[in-house]
């Protein structure tokens, strides 16, 4: 197995910066040596460009392919392999059956093989996990989160590990479709502000703490149709992205592509705070409450938000 950083240093793209999972570098694909824009997981060999000219995406596969070097490949995790669908559910297609799939398996409290304990130890209560029909994967061990559409239609499955140690933390059902739609859209659309994350479970933490118009575009990368359903949506748009770099590439995304609507943009009480998940109630209240119209900053003026 050829490790990444080797494949990216024999390809001359140069490693900015190391983030843990991930690696910074600058994109291969557009001529840009300000700020690294290109992320590529360590584990998986995933990457993606997020600078708004540019925005390709794809595996290591693609990238030794477009390089010419079709044998260098990561065997861990494929595409294919990322796609499979979760083991509870292989059996259960097609996807009509999901519904009854995920009554089935979510989880029953007090525990359920140490998954629901993981979850309390996280800050989530009883009532939360039910509101978002949360599930476990034994032969998995990930919880299975289901993911459905602005009109409330189950359309696929969120698998994230349990064992903080296990990658790729998430996993997703064959077929996806992250790029069209918003985690909990179906519940957040009936207000006329909107607080924008990445992850399920920040969507979640958001929640308990109050604010159920609340989303998640299930990763830093935004696309058209997240940017169109937020549109079409909100009036307001809060953006509490995470404290990394492709938390503010997101940002920056939303922000140039929605001119015509009010977006705010939440600043961290620390710098050492990696995503809302981190914080308390208390700590979500304040960020939301103190989040600044993005256009007005700017300018230098402020403005806090209004939300419910």
């Amino acid at each position: 197995m050829l490790n990444i950083v080797d494949c990216l240093a024999q390809n001359n793209i140069e490693v900015v910066r190391d983030d843990g999972d991930e690696l910074a570098c600058y994109c291969p694909f557009h001529n840009n040596t300000d700020s690294p824009a290109f992320y590529i997981n360590k584990h998986t060999g995933l990457w993606i460009c997020f600078n708004p000219s540019c925005e390709k995406r794809g595996s290591i596969r693609d990238l030794m392919a477009f390089f010419g070097d079709h044998q260098k490949i990561v065997k861990d995790y494929s595409y294919d392999e990322i796609e499979k669908l979760l083991a509870n559910y292989e059996e259960t297609e097609p996807k009509e059956n999901w519904d009854d799939a995920l009554a089935s398996i979510k989880i029953k409290f007090p525990d359920e093989k140490g998954c629901s304990q993981y979850l309390f130890n996280r800050g989530f209560d009883q009532k939360t996990l039910e509101y978002f029909e949360i599930g476990f994967s034994s032969k998995r061990g990930r919880l299975v989160i289901p993911a459905r559409d602005e009109s409330s239609k189950l359309v696929g499955f969120i698998g994230r590990a349990v064992d903080e140690q296990t990658q790729p933390k998430y996993l997703y059902s064959k077929g996806f479709p992250r790029k069209f739609i918003l985690f909990n859209l179906n519940h957040a659309k009936k207000f006329e502000s909107v607080i924008v994350v990445e992850g399920s479970l920040d969507a979640m933490m958001i929640h308990q703490a109050g604010f159920s118009n609340v989303v998640a575009t299930l990763g830093a990368a935004v696309t058209d149709n997240h940017i169109s359903l937020l549109k079409k949506y909100f009036d307001e748009i809060i953006v509490f992205s995470d404290n990394d770099h492709a938390g503010f590439a997101m940002r920056d995304i939303i922000v140039a592509n929605i001119t015509d609507k009010c977006v705010k943009t939440v600043e961290y009480p620390s710098p050492d705070t990696k995503d809302p998940g981190d914080l308390t109630a208390e700590q979500i209240g304040q960020c939301v409450s103190g989040a600044r119209d993005w256009l007005l900053a700017s300018l230098g003026g402020e403005a806090s938000s209004g939300v419910v």
